[in-house]
Parts: C-alpha cells; sequence; structure tokens
C-alpha cells in the first residue's frame, strides 16, 4: 500500500487506483485525494452508476462536483439498492439524553465545560420515565446519550439502566465517551448491543484545534475505540465526522475508510452511519464549512451504493420534507419526537415547552405524525425490528 509523506494529512490510504483494505494507521495526502475526485469524468460516474458493487473508485467519483450535477440518477441508484436490502420498511428510534455534565471544552458544542448552563444528571429512575414516555408512544429503539464525564456517566450507574431499559426495548445502543474493551463488553453483556461514536473530524491539526482540553483531546483513544466495542461483541458499531468542521468530501472518504478498517477486522459487525450537520447552538459558534442540503445528499446517497447492506440514520437535525425524501432512498432509521435534553420527555409531557440541548431540533413532529408521514409516500415504520432468539 501506499502513503504520502505530506504536512497536509488524513486518516486513510490512498492507493485508490485498484480496489483497496484501508486502515486507519495509513494516511493519505489529502489534497492527492481531492484531486483524484475533482477529475471524476463523464465515463468514471457512468461506471459508478451502473456498477452491480462499487469500488471504491467508483466512491470517490460519486463524491465528485461532477455527481454533484446527477443527484436524480443517484436517487435512483440508491432508492434500488435499498430497496433490494431493506425493502420499504423505515425503522424508528429515539435518543434518551440523560446527563449534559460534560469535561471536554469542544468549541463547536453547547455541552462543552465552560458553557455555563444548569448541567444536570438524571438519576435512573429519572432516565426510565423518560423512557416510559417513548415506550408509551410506541418506540422499542433507544439510543441513550450523555456529555463525556465518566464521574456522571459511571460503569456504575450504565450498567444497571441498561438492564432496565432491556427489560422493556427490543434494541439498546449507546453514544457516549470512549471505553476500553472490558467496558464495552461489560455494557454489551448488559443489553446495549450499539454503539455510536463520532470521530467529529478526522484531520488531525483541526482536532486538535477544535479540542483545546479534556480526555476527548486525545484522537488516538477516540479513533481506536470503535474498534474495541466491535471486539467487546457490539452488533453494530457507527462512525463519522460532525458535518462542517472540514471538507466534507475529505471526511467522507475518511469516515468510509474508518468503517471499511473495522468491518475487515471483525466481520460480524455492522458497520452503521449518521452523517450530523453541525447546527446552531449557544456560544455563537461559526461553522467554517457550511454543508448544503445537496451536499449532504449526495454523501448520504454514495454511502448507500458503496455499503449496500449498512444501516444509515437521519436524526431531527434536518428538517422533515427532507428526512421523508432520504428514507426512501438512502437512510433506514429515522428518529421520530425527539428532544435533546436530559428530562426533556417527561418535561415536555407536563407543560409542552420545547428543550434547550446539545444541537437545534429541525423536525419537531410527533411520533405519530412521522408514522402518518412515512405511511403517506409508502413506507412502513417499524417500531421494532428483531427479536432474541434462544436467549442470544
Amino acid at each position: 500500500m501506499n502513503s504520502f509523506n505530506s504536512a497536509k494529512t488524513c486518516y486513510i490510504d490512498c492507493s485508490f487506483i485498484k480496489e483497496l483494505t484501508m486502515y486507519p494507521e495509513i494516511k493519505y495526502d489529502e489534497q492527492i485525494l481531492l484531486d483524484r475526485i475533482n477529475s471524476t469524468t463523464p465515463a468514471d460516474l457512468d461506471r459508478a452508476l451502473n456498477a452491480e458493487k462499487a469500488s471504491f473508485g467508483d466512491f470517490l467519483s460519486l463524491l465528485s462536483p461532477l455527481a454533484a450535477g446527477e443527484l436524480p440518477r443517484m436517487r435512483e441508484r440508491a432508492r434500488k439498492f435499498r430497496l433490494s436490502h431493506f425493502g420499504r420498511v423505515a425503522r424508528l428510534y429515539a435518543p434518551i439524553y440523560f446527563s449534559n455534565f460534560c469535561v471536554n471544552n469542544c468549541v463547536y458544542c453547547g455541552f462543552r465545560h465552560s458553557n455555563h448552563f444548569p448541567r444536570r444528571r438524571l438519576s435512573i429512575e429519572e432516565t426510565l420515565a423518560e423512557a416510559a414516555i417513548l415506550k408509551k408512544w410506541g418506540l422499542d429503539n433507544v439510543l441513550i446519550i450523555a456529555g463525556e464525564d465518566k464521574q456522571t456517566c459511571s460503569m456504575d450507574y450504565l450498567v444497571p439502566l441498561i438492564r432496565e431499559l432491556k427489560k422493556e426495548f427490543s434494541y439498546v445502543s449507546i453514544e457516549l465517551a470512549p471505553m476500553t474493551e472490558e467496558e464495552y463488553r461489560t455494557l454489551f453483556e448488559a443489553g446495549a448491543h450499539g454503539v455510536s461514536l463520532y470521530q467529529e473530524t478526522y484531520d488531525r491539526p483541526l482536532y486538535a484545534e477544535l479540542h483545546p482540553s479534556g480526555p476527548k483531546r486525545d484522537y488516538d483513544n477516540r479513533i481506536h475505540a470503535p474498534a474495541l466495542a466491535a471486539r467487546a461483541g457490539f452488533y453494530n458499531v457507527g462512525v463519522g465526522a460532525l458535518l462542517g468542521l472540514h471538507n466534507w468530501r475529505s471526511e467522507a472518504v475518511s469516515v468510509a475508510g474508518h468503517a471499511l478498517s473495522i468491518k475487515k477486522h471483525y466481520w460480524r459487525t455492522r458497520n452503521q452511519f449518521s452523517f450530523p450537520r453541525i447546527t446552531p447552538m449557544e456560544g455563537g459558534y461559526q461553522i467554517p464549512h457550511p454543508v448544503t442540503q445537496d451536499e449532504l445528499e449526495q454523501m448520504m446517497l454514495a454511502f448507500r451504493i458503496y455499503f449496500p447492506e449498512s444501516d444509515i440514520f437521519i436524526s431531527t437535525r434536518e428538517r422533515h420534507a427532507f428526512r421523508m425524501s432520504l428514507i426512501q432512498t438512502c437512510a433506514t432509521h429515522i428518529s421520530a419526537g425527539s428532544k435533546v435534553a436530559p428530562g426533556a420527555y417527561v418535561e415536555s409531557e407536563k407543560t409542552g415547552d420545547k428543550d434547550l440541548g446539545q444541537f437545534t431540533v429541525m423536525d419537531d413532529h410527533s411520533v405519530e405524525n412521522v408514522v402518518r408521514s412515512l405511511r403517506a409516500i409508502n413506507m412502513e415504520p417499524v417500531f421494532k425490528d428483531w427479536d432474541p432468539i434462544l436467549g442470544v
């Protein structure tokens, strides 16, 4: 494999002329990569859109500026893969934020340590009360999320919480601070079977600039943690970047490389993807590389074509009509009724107030309304997509 020495290096291998196997420890020269993407020809794009199994070179072509002018063709191709592997099913889920304490100082995040606002960590009983509302709405897939603080988000808290949640929900996943393999295995055995951990940006110098203090400043610890979760037995492992911090095409290739590396070494683990665009939040962070709706769609369509069997999530960061479009072509999972602050479900039931959370919610439709919208476009909303067999 080739690697390139450059002051501006990103995360994966750049021997993209051949179908390649990528490893996180191998870097590429970002400009060489972008030159390859930008040099995509009409013939390259036609090949990518007609391939039965897209190559890595095809994936790069699908990310190109040339492909941006062919979104209708990309939608049609992605739709075929989505229907072939997932039918018209749309799986619903919702997050539960149980703590907004955080020891990190990520400059773009509303939860950052230096941002002064009322902090809260729900008790296990309070978190279960939040979960009971989601269950009342019919949801059976829950994602638990917290700011990164090992004191307020300890194993002594997480293990009994997950065990209790697993009694009521068929699927529990986590989006928490990086852990050791042993910690991941403990949570897996408690009943959590999915994990998401976003690198935020794969550009190492930018990463250091955006994370000036706190454990999250350790780039390597974060980037290797998803593989530890896979080794610990997690069925589904999600990686991603926070879009808007860096060039989205570079980030897309790094996300793909990261996922392929995990899949190569831990083939039983399924890749899953989410593509969060940074949104306005308290503190006034100015987004350096805004990603348009069309650019986000292009990226998601490219991932569906290159990763035809992987789950793709679309959250309430995006507007309702856009989410309804994406669920037909590339996304498989869609959140509904989401609140992004600790205790917000219970509070909204009492007062109807909207929450002040980690990011701006762009689709505040209820679960009932999301279900209605899905059925209106001939999609089948599914609240529960699997059951354990023989105690597995």
